[in-house]
């Protein structure tokens, strides 16, 4: 899985089959999202990353504001959901 934006297609997380060099994509994000570690929870037999939000809160004093979201998915990477956590 990989959050892209390039000429051609629309921002936002792909799947990429090691197999057959497929990607499939799966759903619109922010340009903001950074994407990182994921889990695979066998109880409620999803997928979930850890999705964070990043923008320029004051760009002169050079703070940004960051927002934690996770992003869910059955273990067939359909249904994708962002969740947002509380900070």
């Amino acid at each position: 899985y990989y959050i892209e934006q390039r000429e051609g297609k629309t921002y936002g997380l792909y799947s990429f089959n090691l197999i057959n060099g497929d990607s499939n994509f799966l759903k619109e994000l922010h340009t903001s999202y950074m994407f990182s570690m994921g889990d695979y929870s066998p109880e409620s037999e999803k997928l979930i990353f850890n999705l964070n939000e990043i923008s320029w809160k004051d760009s002169v004093a050079n703070e940004v504001y960051v927002r934690r979201n996770v992003i869910m998915l059955n273990k067939n990477a359909t249904n994708p959901r962002i969740i947002d956590l509380p900070y």
